[in-house]
């Protein structure tokens, strides 16, 4: 088995692919707890011990507050996507085209992802609809910053389809378990919820702790992947020297 650093039998090395897969799981974290979980925490079934924190009216007969806002940030996600995609192709950062974007978005990421379960007023109020608005372009404009290099980086590292194949089957294999963890917050809020604290304090602690983890391993790939020493990318047209390329110069 191949030790940390090792390179494989492809040339890759075995650390690279093993800090890129810890960061797509932080990342399916953040995703699974805005997905999955947002709508429960502020439009609660009748059966949980928690408040409800926007108008459950629907418009369009199916469409709730919630809905609408996710939708927005969905629409923010569209414009913000290929933006991100533009600079970071065109990058000349002394550290790569791809891990600077993630080491600014990380973080920020993370701690948005707990703001959207901070709501300023902890009951059913306009406000938590105009916060959650807000909060969400950060959010997204954030989880974008660090997504589409993350993914994009898989094709930079890998210099044949073997050293590919291994980064998709690895990120995808850790993106499943960032899912599970996620997952995981119903237990959390349970658990801090029997210690004492109310129950939309429990759940808030066990969001902040979900996103403590993916923060961490968000961060993985940022402070152990060396994007110019081991990328294999080329500049595109009108952009300065990248990776390899500006190492060779």
């Amino acid at each position: 088995m191949a030790r940390a650093g090792e390179r494989n039998a492809t040339g890759l090395a075995k650390s690279s692919v093993v800090a890129l897969s810890i960061g797509h799981g932080g990342m399916a974290i953040v995703i699974n707890l805005i997905s999955v979980l947002l709508v429960f925490f502020y439009l609660p079934p009748a059966s949980a011990s928690l408040p409800q924190l926007v108008t459950g009216a629907t418009f369009l007969g199916v469409l709730n507050a919630i809905v609408l806002i996710a939708a927005a940030g969905r629409f923010a996600d569209a414009v913000t996507d290929p933006l991100i995609a533009y600079w970071s192709d065109r990058s000349t950062h002394p550290k790569g085209r791809r891990i600077p974007f993630m080491a600014v978005g990380a973080v920020p990421a993370a701690l948005a992802t707990l703001l959207m379960f901070l709501p300023p007023v902890g009951r059913e109020s306009g406000w938590n609809i105009v916060w959650l608005l807000v909060v969400e372009f950060v959010l997204y404009l954030a989880l974008t910053a660090y997504a589409t290099p993350a993914f994009t980086i898989v094709a930079d590292l890998g210099a044949t389809p073997e050293e590919r194949l291994d980064l998709a089957t690895w990120t995808t294999v850790a993106w499943g378990v960032g899912i599970i963890f996620g997952a995981m917050t119903p237990a959390l809020a349970s658990l801090f919820d029997s210690l004492g604290l109310a129950p939309i304090k429990a759940w808030q602690v066990a969001v902040a702790t979900e996103c403590c983890i993916a923060a961490v391993a968000m961060m993985v790939p940022v402070f152990t992947i060396d994007e110019m020493a081991n990328a294999r990318s080329s500049p595109l047209p009108g952009s300065g020297p990248t990776n390899r390329d500006a190492l060779a110069g």
